[in-house]
């Protein structure tokens, strides 16, 4: 089954629906935060920095305007990319604690002879 560990990543996810919501909001919003960023850039190269028509004195006015814009919308992009960081590894802990926990359950449901049947440290050796 080619998306079997999908399926168990999925199987150790779903419960934090409320996780995963706002993992994907703040994702969306620092992926919308970006654009202005990055379609700016083609404005200030193309339309400001390239145009022989305008003067130098005009060029660097444009270029003050669009470098103070960046500092203006810079920390609105800096919340949702820290926000979305600190959702996806609060997502990421509670995935792993809920698997090692999944993990030492399994393990003291065995019988005691598994364990004596294998030399010590041959389980995380496997």
């Amino acid at each position: 089954m080619p998306n079997q560990p999908l399926q168990r990543l999925w199987s150790l996810v779903r419960f934090e629906s409320g996780l995963l919501k706002r993992v994907a909001f703040y994702q969306v919003l620092q992926s919308l935060s970006y654009l202005p960023f990055y379609a700016c850039i083609g404005y200030l190269i193309d339309k400001i920095l390239l145009n022989a028509a305008l003067s130098t004195d005009e060029k660097v006015r444009r270029v003050g305007i669009y470098a103070l814009a960046n500092l203006v919308w810079w920390p609105v992009h800096a919340f949702f990319t820290v926000q979305a960081f600190a959702a996806g590894q609060l997502l990421v802990r509670t995935a792993t604690a809920r698997l090692r926990r999944l993990l030492v359950d399994h393990l003291q449901r065995m019988s005691i002879g598994f364990f004596t049947r294998r030399g010590a440290g041959a389980l995380p050796t496997r």
